[in-house]
């Protein structure tokens, strides 16, 4: 039941973009004159890997670089997707170009969770050590548990 809930974010968060990249698009004057490199592209999928990875890190039998290789290839999977519904569209253009920023975004997207999961992997260990050494702690005995 707790992996399941996991999902929730994830498929939420792909609802959001599904309807996003089939609205008509919003052009705002200042964005217009931006460099062209799609930020947007690249935020968005940052956060869609990261909320992936999250998702599946609740199978802890699945493999670190596995885990990373489903997640990277739902991702850019999605994002091919995404383009090849937009052809159709026509207030949409799918451009296959987009797929270039989409690539940045989930690499940034996996490098953020890497990142996320050596600082929790770390915090896990720390507080292991802590009980450990709290139980070895309360084993010892004392001079007062001690009978003469």
């Amino acid at each position: 039941m707790l992996t399941s809930l996991r999902f929730l974010p994830v498929l939420a968060y792909t609802v959001l973009l599904i309807v996003l990249a089939t609205a008509p698009p919003i052009r705002l004057p200042a964005l217009a004159a931006m460099p062209t490199l799609k930020w947007h592209h690249v935020s968005a999928f940052a956060v869609y890997v990261f909320l992936l990875g999250w998702a599946l890190h609740a199978f802890p039998r699945l493999r670190t670089w596995l885990r990373y290789f489903i997640t990277g290839t739902v991702a850019f999977s999605f994002g091919v997707l995404i383009e090849f519904v937009q052809r159709d569209i026509p207030y949409r253009s799918g451009q296959w170009i987009d797929l270039f920023p989409n690539s940045l975004g989930i690499v940034g997207g996996l490098i953020i969770l890497a990142g996320w999961e050596i600082t929790v992997r770390q915090l896990r260990r720390k507080r292991m050590h802590r009980d450990a050494n709290e139980n070895m702690q309360k084993q010892q005995p004392t001079y007062s548990d001690r009978s003469t």
